[in-house]
């Protein structure tokens, strides 16, 4: 009995403990103020700066070319006959300086006698060659040195020609008496006599006869006639002086 009196003033006790001590509750923390945030959009303009570069100055367009008319054609030439050289008569000296001369197979023989005394020409041929005329060709005779008797006769068709303001020897045919091949050597050693007995002695000689203070000569026409040869030559003297043409 006194055990539950004890139980029942424990009781008691608590509860009025409990009535003047009430629980106190946690207090709450302050509900923390969301952030508000704020998002500011900024264009950013670059600053304009002056090009660090000069831009190249547009260029005008040409003007079209006007095309220049077509220019008219030089009328053909006639041509002359191979008779009438283009320096005019033989031996009258144009104011332009051409002249034609005359010159006969006797004189072209004649300056083949000093040539042919030369070292290399002498040892090569027993006698100084000869000419004779024929229409538009020359017949050149010469007997090559053969340590015979008789050597070796020979006759070549040459022909005149100046391609290019000077004089050409064309050989257009070579045969021999005693049917023997001739070599190149000898076949060059009749060219070069005939150019050098006509450059060095005729045409020079002829020139002199109408211009005696001769420089020098072009060649611009060649005729070769049966009876002569005619060459026209345009001259440079010291002192030109133009043979008045014949009235």
């Amino acid at each position: 009995m006194v055990n539950r009196k004890l139980v029942l003033g424990w009781c008691v006790l608590v509860l009025v403990l409990a009535a003047c001590n009430p629980t106190v509750e946690p207090t709450p923390r302050p509900t923390a103020t969301p952030r508000l945030f704020v998002t500011e959009i900024v264009t950013v303009v670059p600053p304009t700066q002056a090009p660090s570069w000069t831009p190249a100055p547009t260029r005008t367009p040409l003007p079209t070319a006007t095309r220049l008319p077509t220019s008219t054609p030089r009328p053909t030439s006639t041509l002359k006959p191979s008779a009438t050289p283009i320096g005019g008569e033989p031996g009258v000296i144009s104011t332009e300086g051409f002249l034609t001369v005359r010159f006969t197979e006797a004189e072209i023989n004649a300056a083949l006698i000093p040539e042919r005394q030369e070292f290399y020409f002498s040892a090569e041929m027993n006698k100084a060659p000869t000419v004779v005329l024929a229409q538009n060709e020359l017949r050149l005779m010469v007997n090559f040195n053969d340590f015979s008797r008789t050597g070796i006769p020979s006759e070549f068709g040459v022909n005149l020609r100046a391609p290019a303001r000077e004089l050409l020897v064309e050989i257009r045919s070579a045969r021999t008496a005693t049917g023997v091949s001739l070599t190149s050597e000898r076949i060059d050693l009749a060219r070069e006599i005939l150019r050098r007995a006509l450059m060095n002695r005729v045409i020079p000689d002829q020139i002199k006869r109408y211009a005696p203070l001769l420089r020098e000569f072009e060649i611009y026409g060649i005729t070769i006639a049966p009876d002569a040869v005619l060459i026209t030559v345009k001259i440079t003297a010291d002192t030109p002086s133009p043979t008045p043409a014949a009235t």
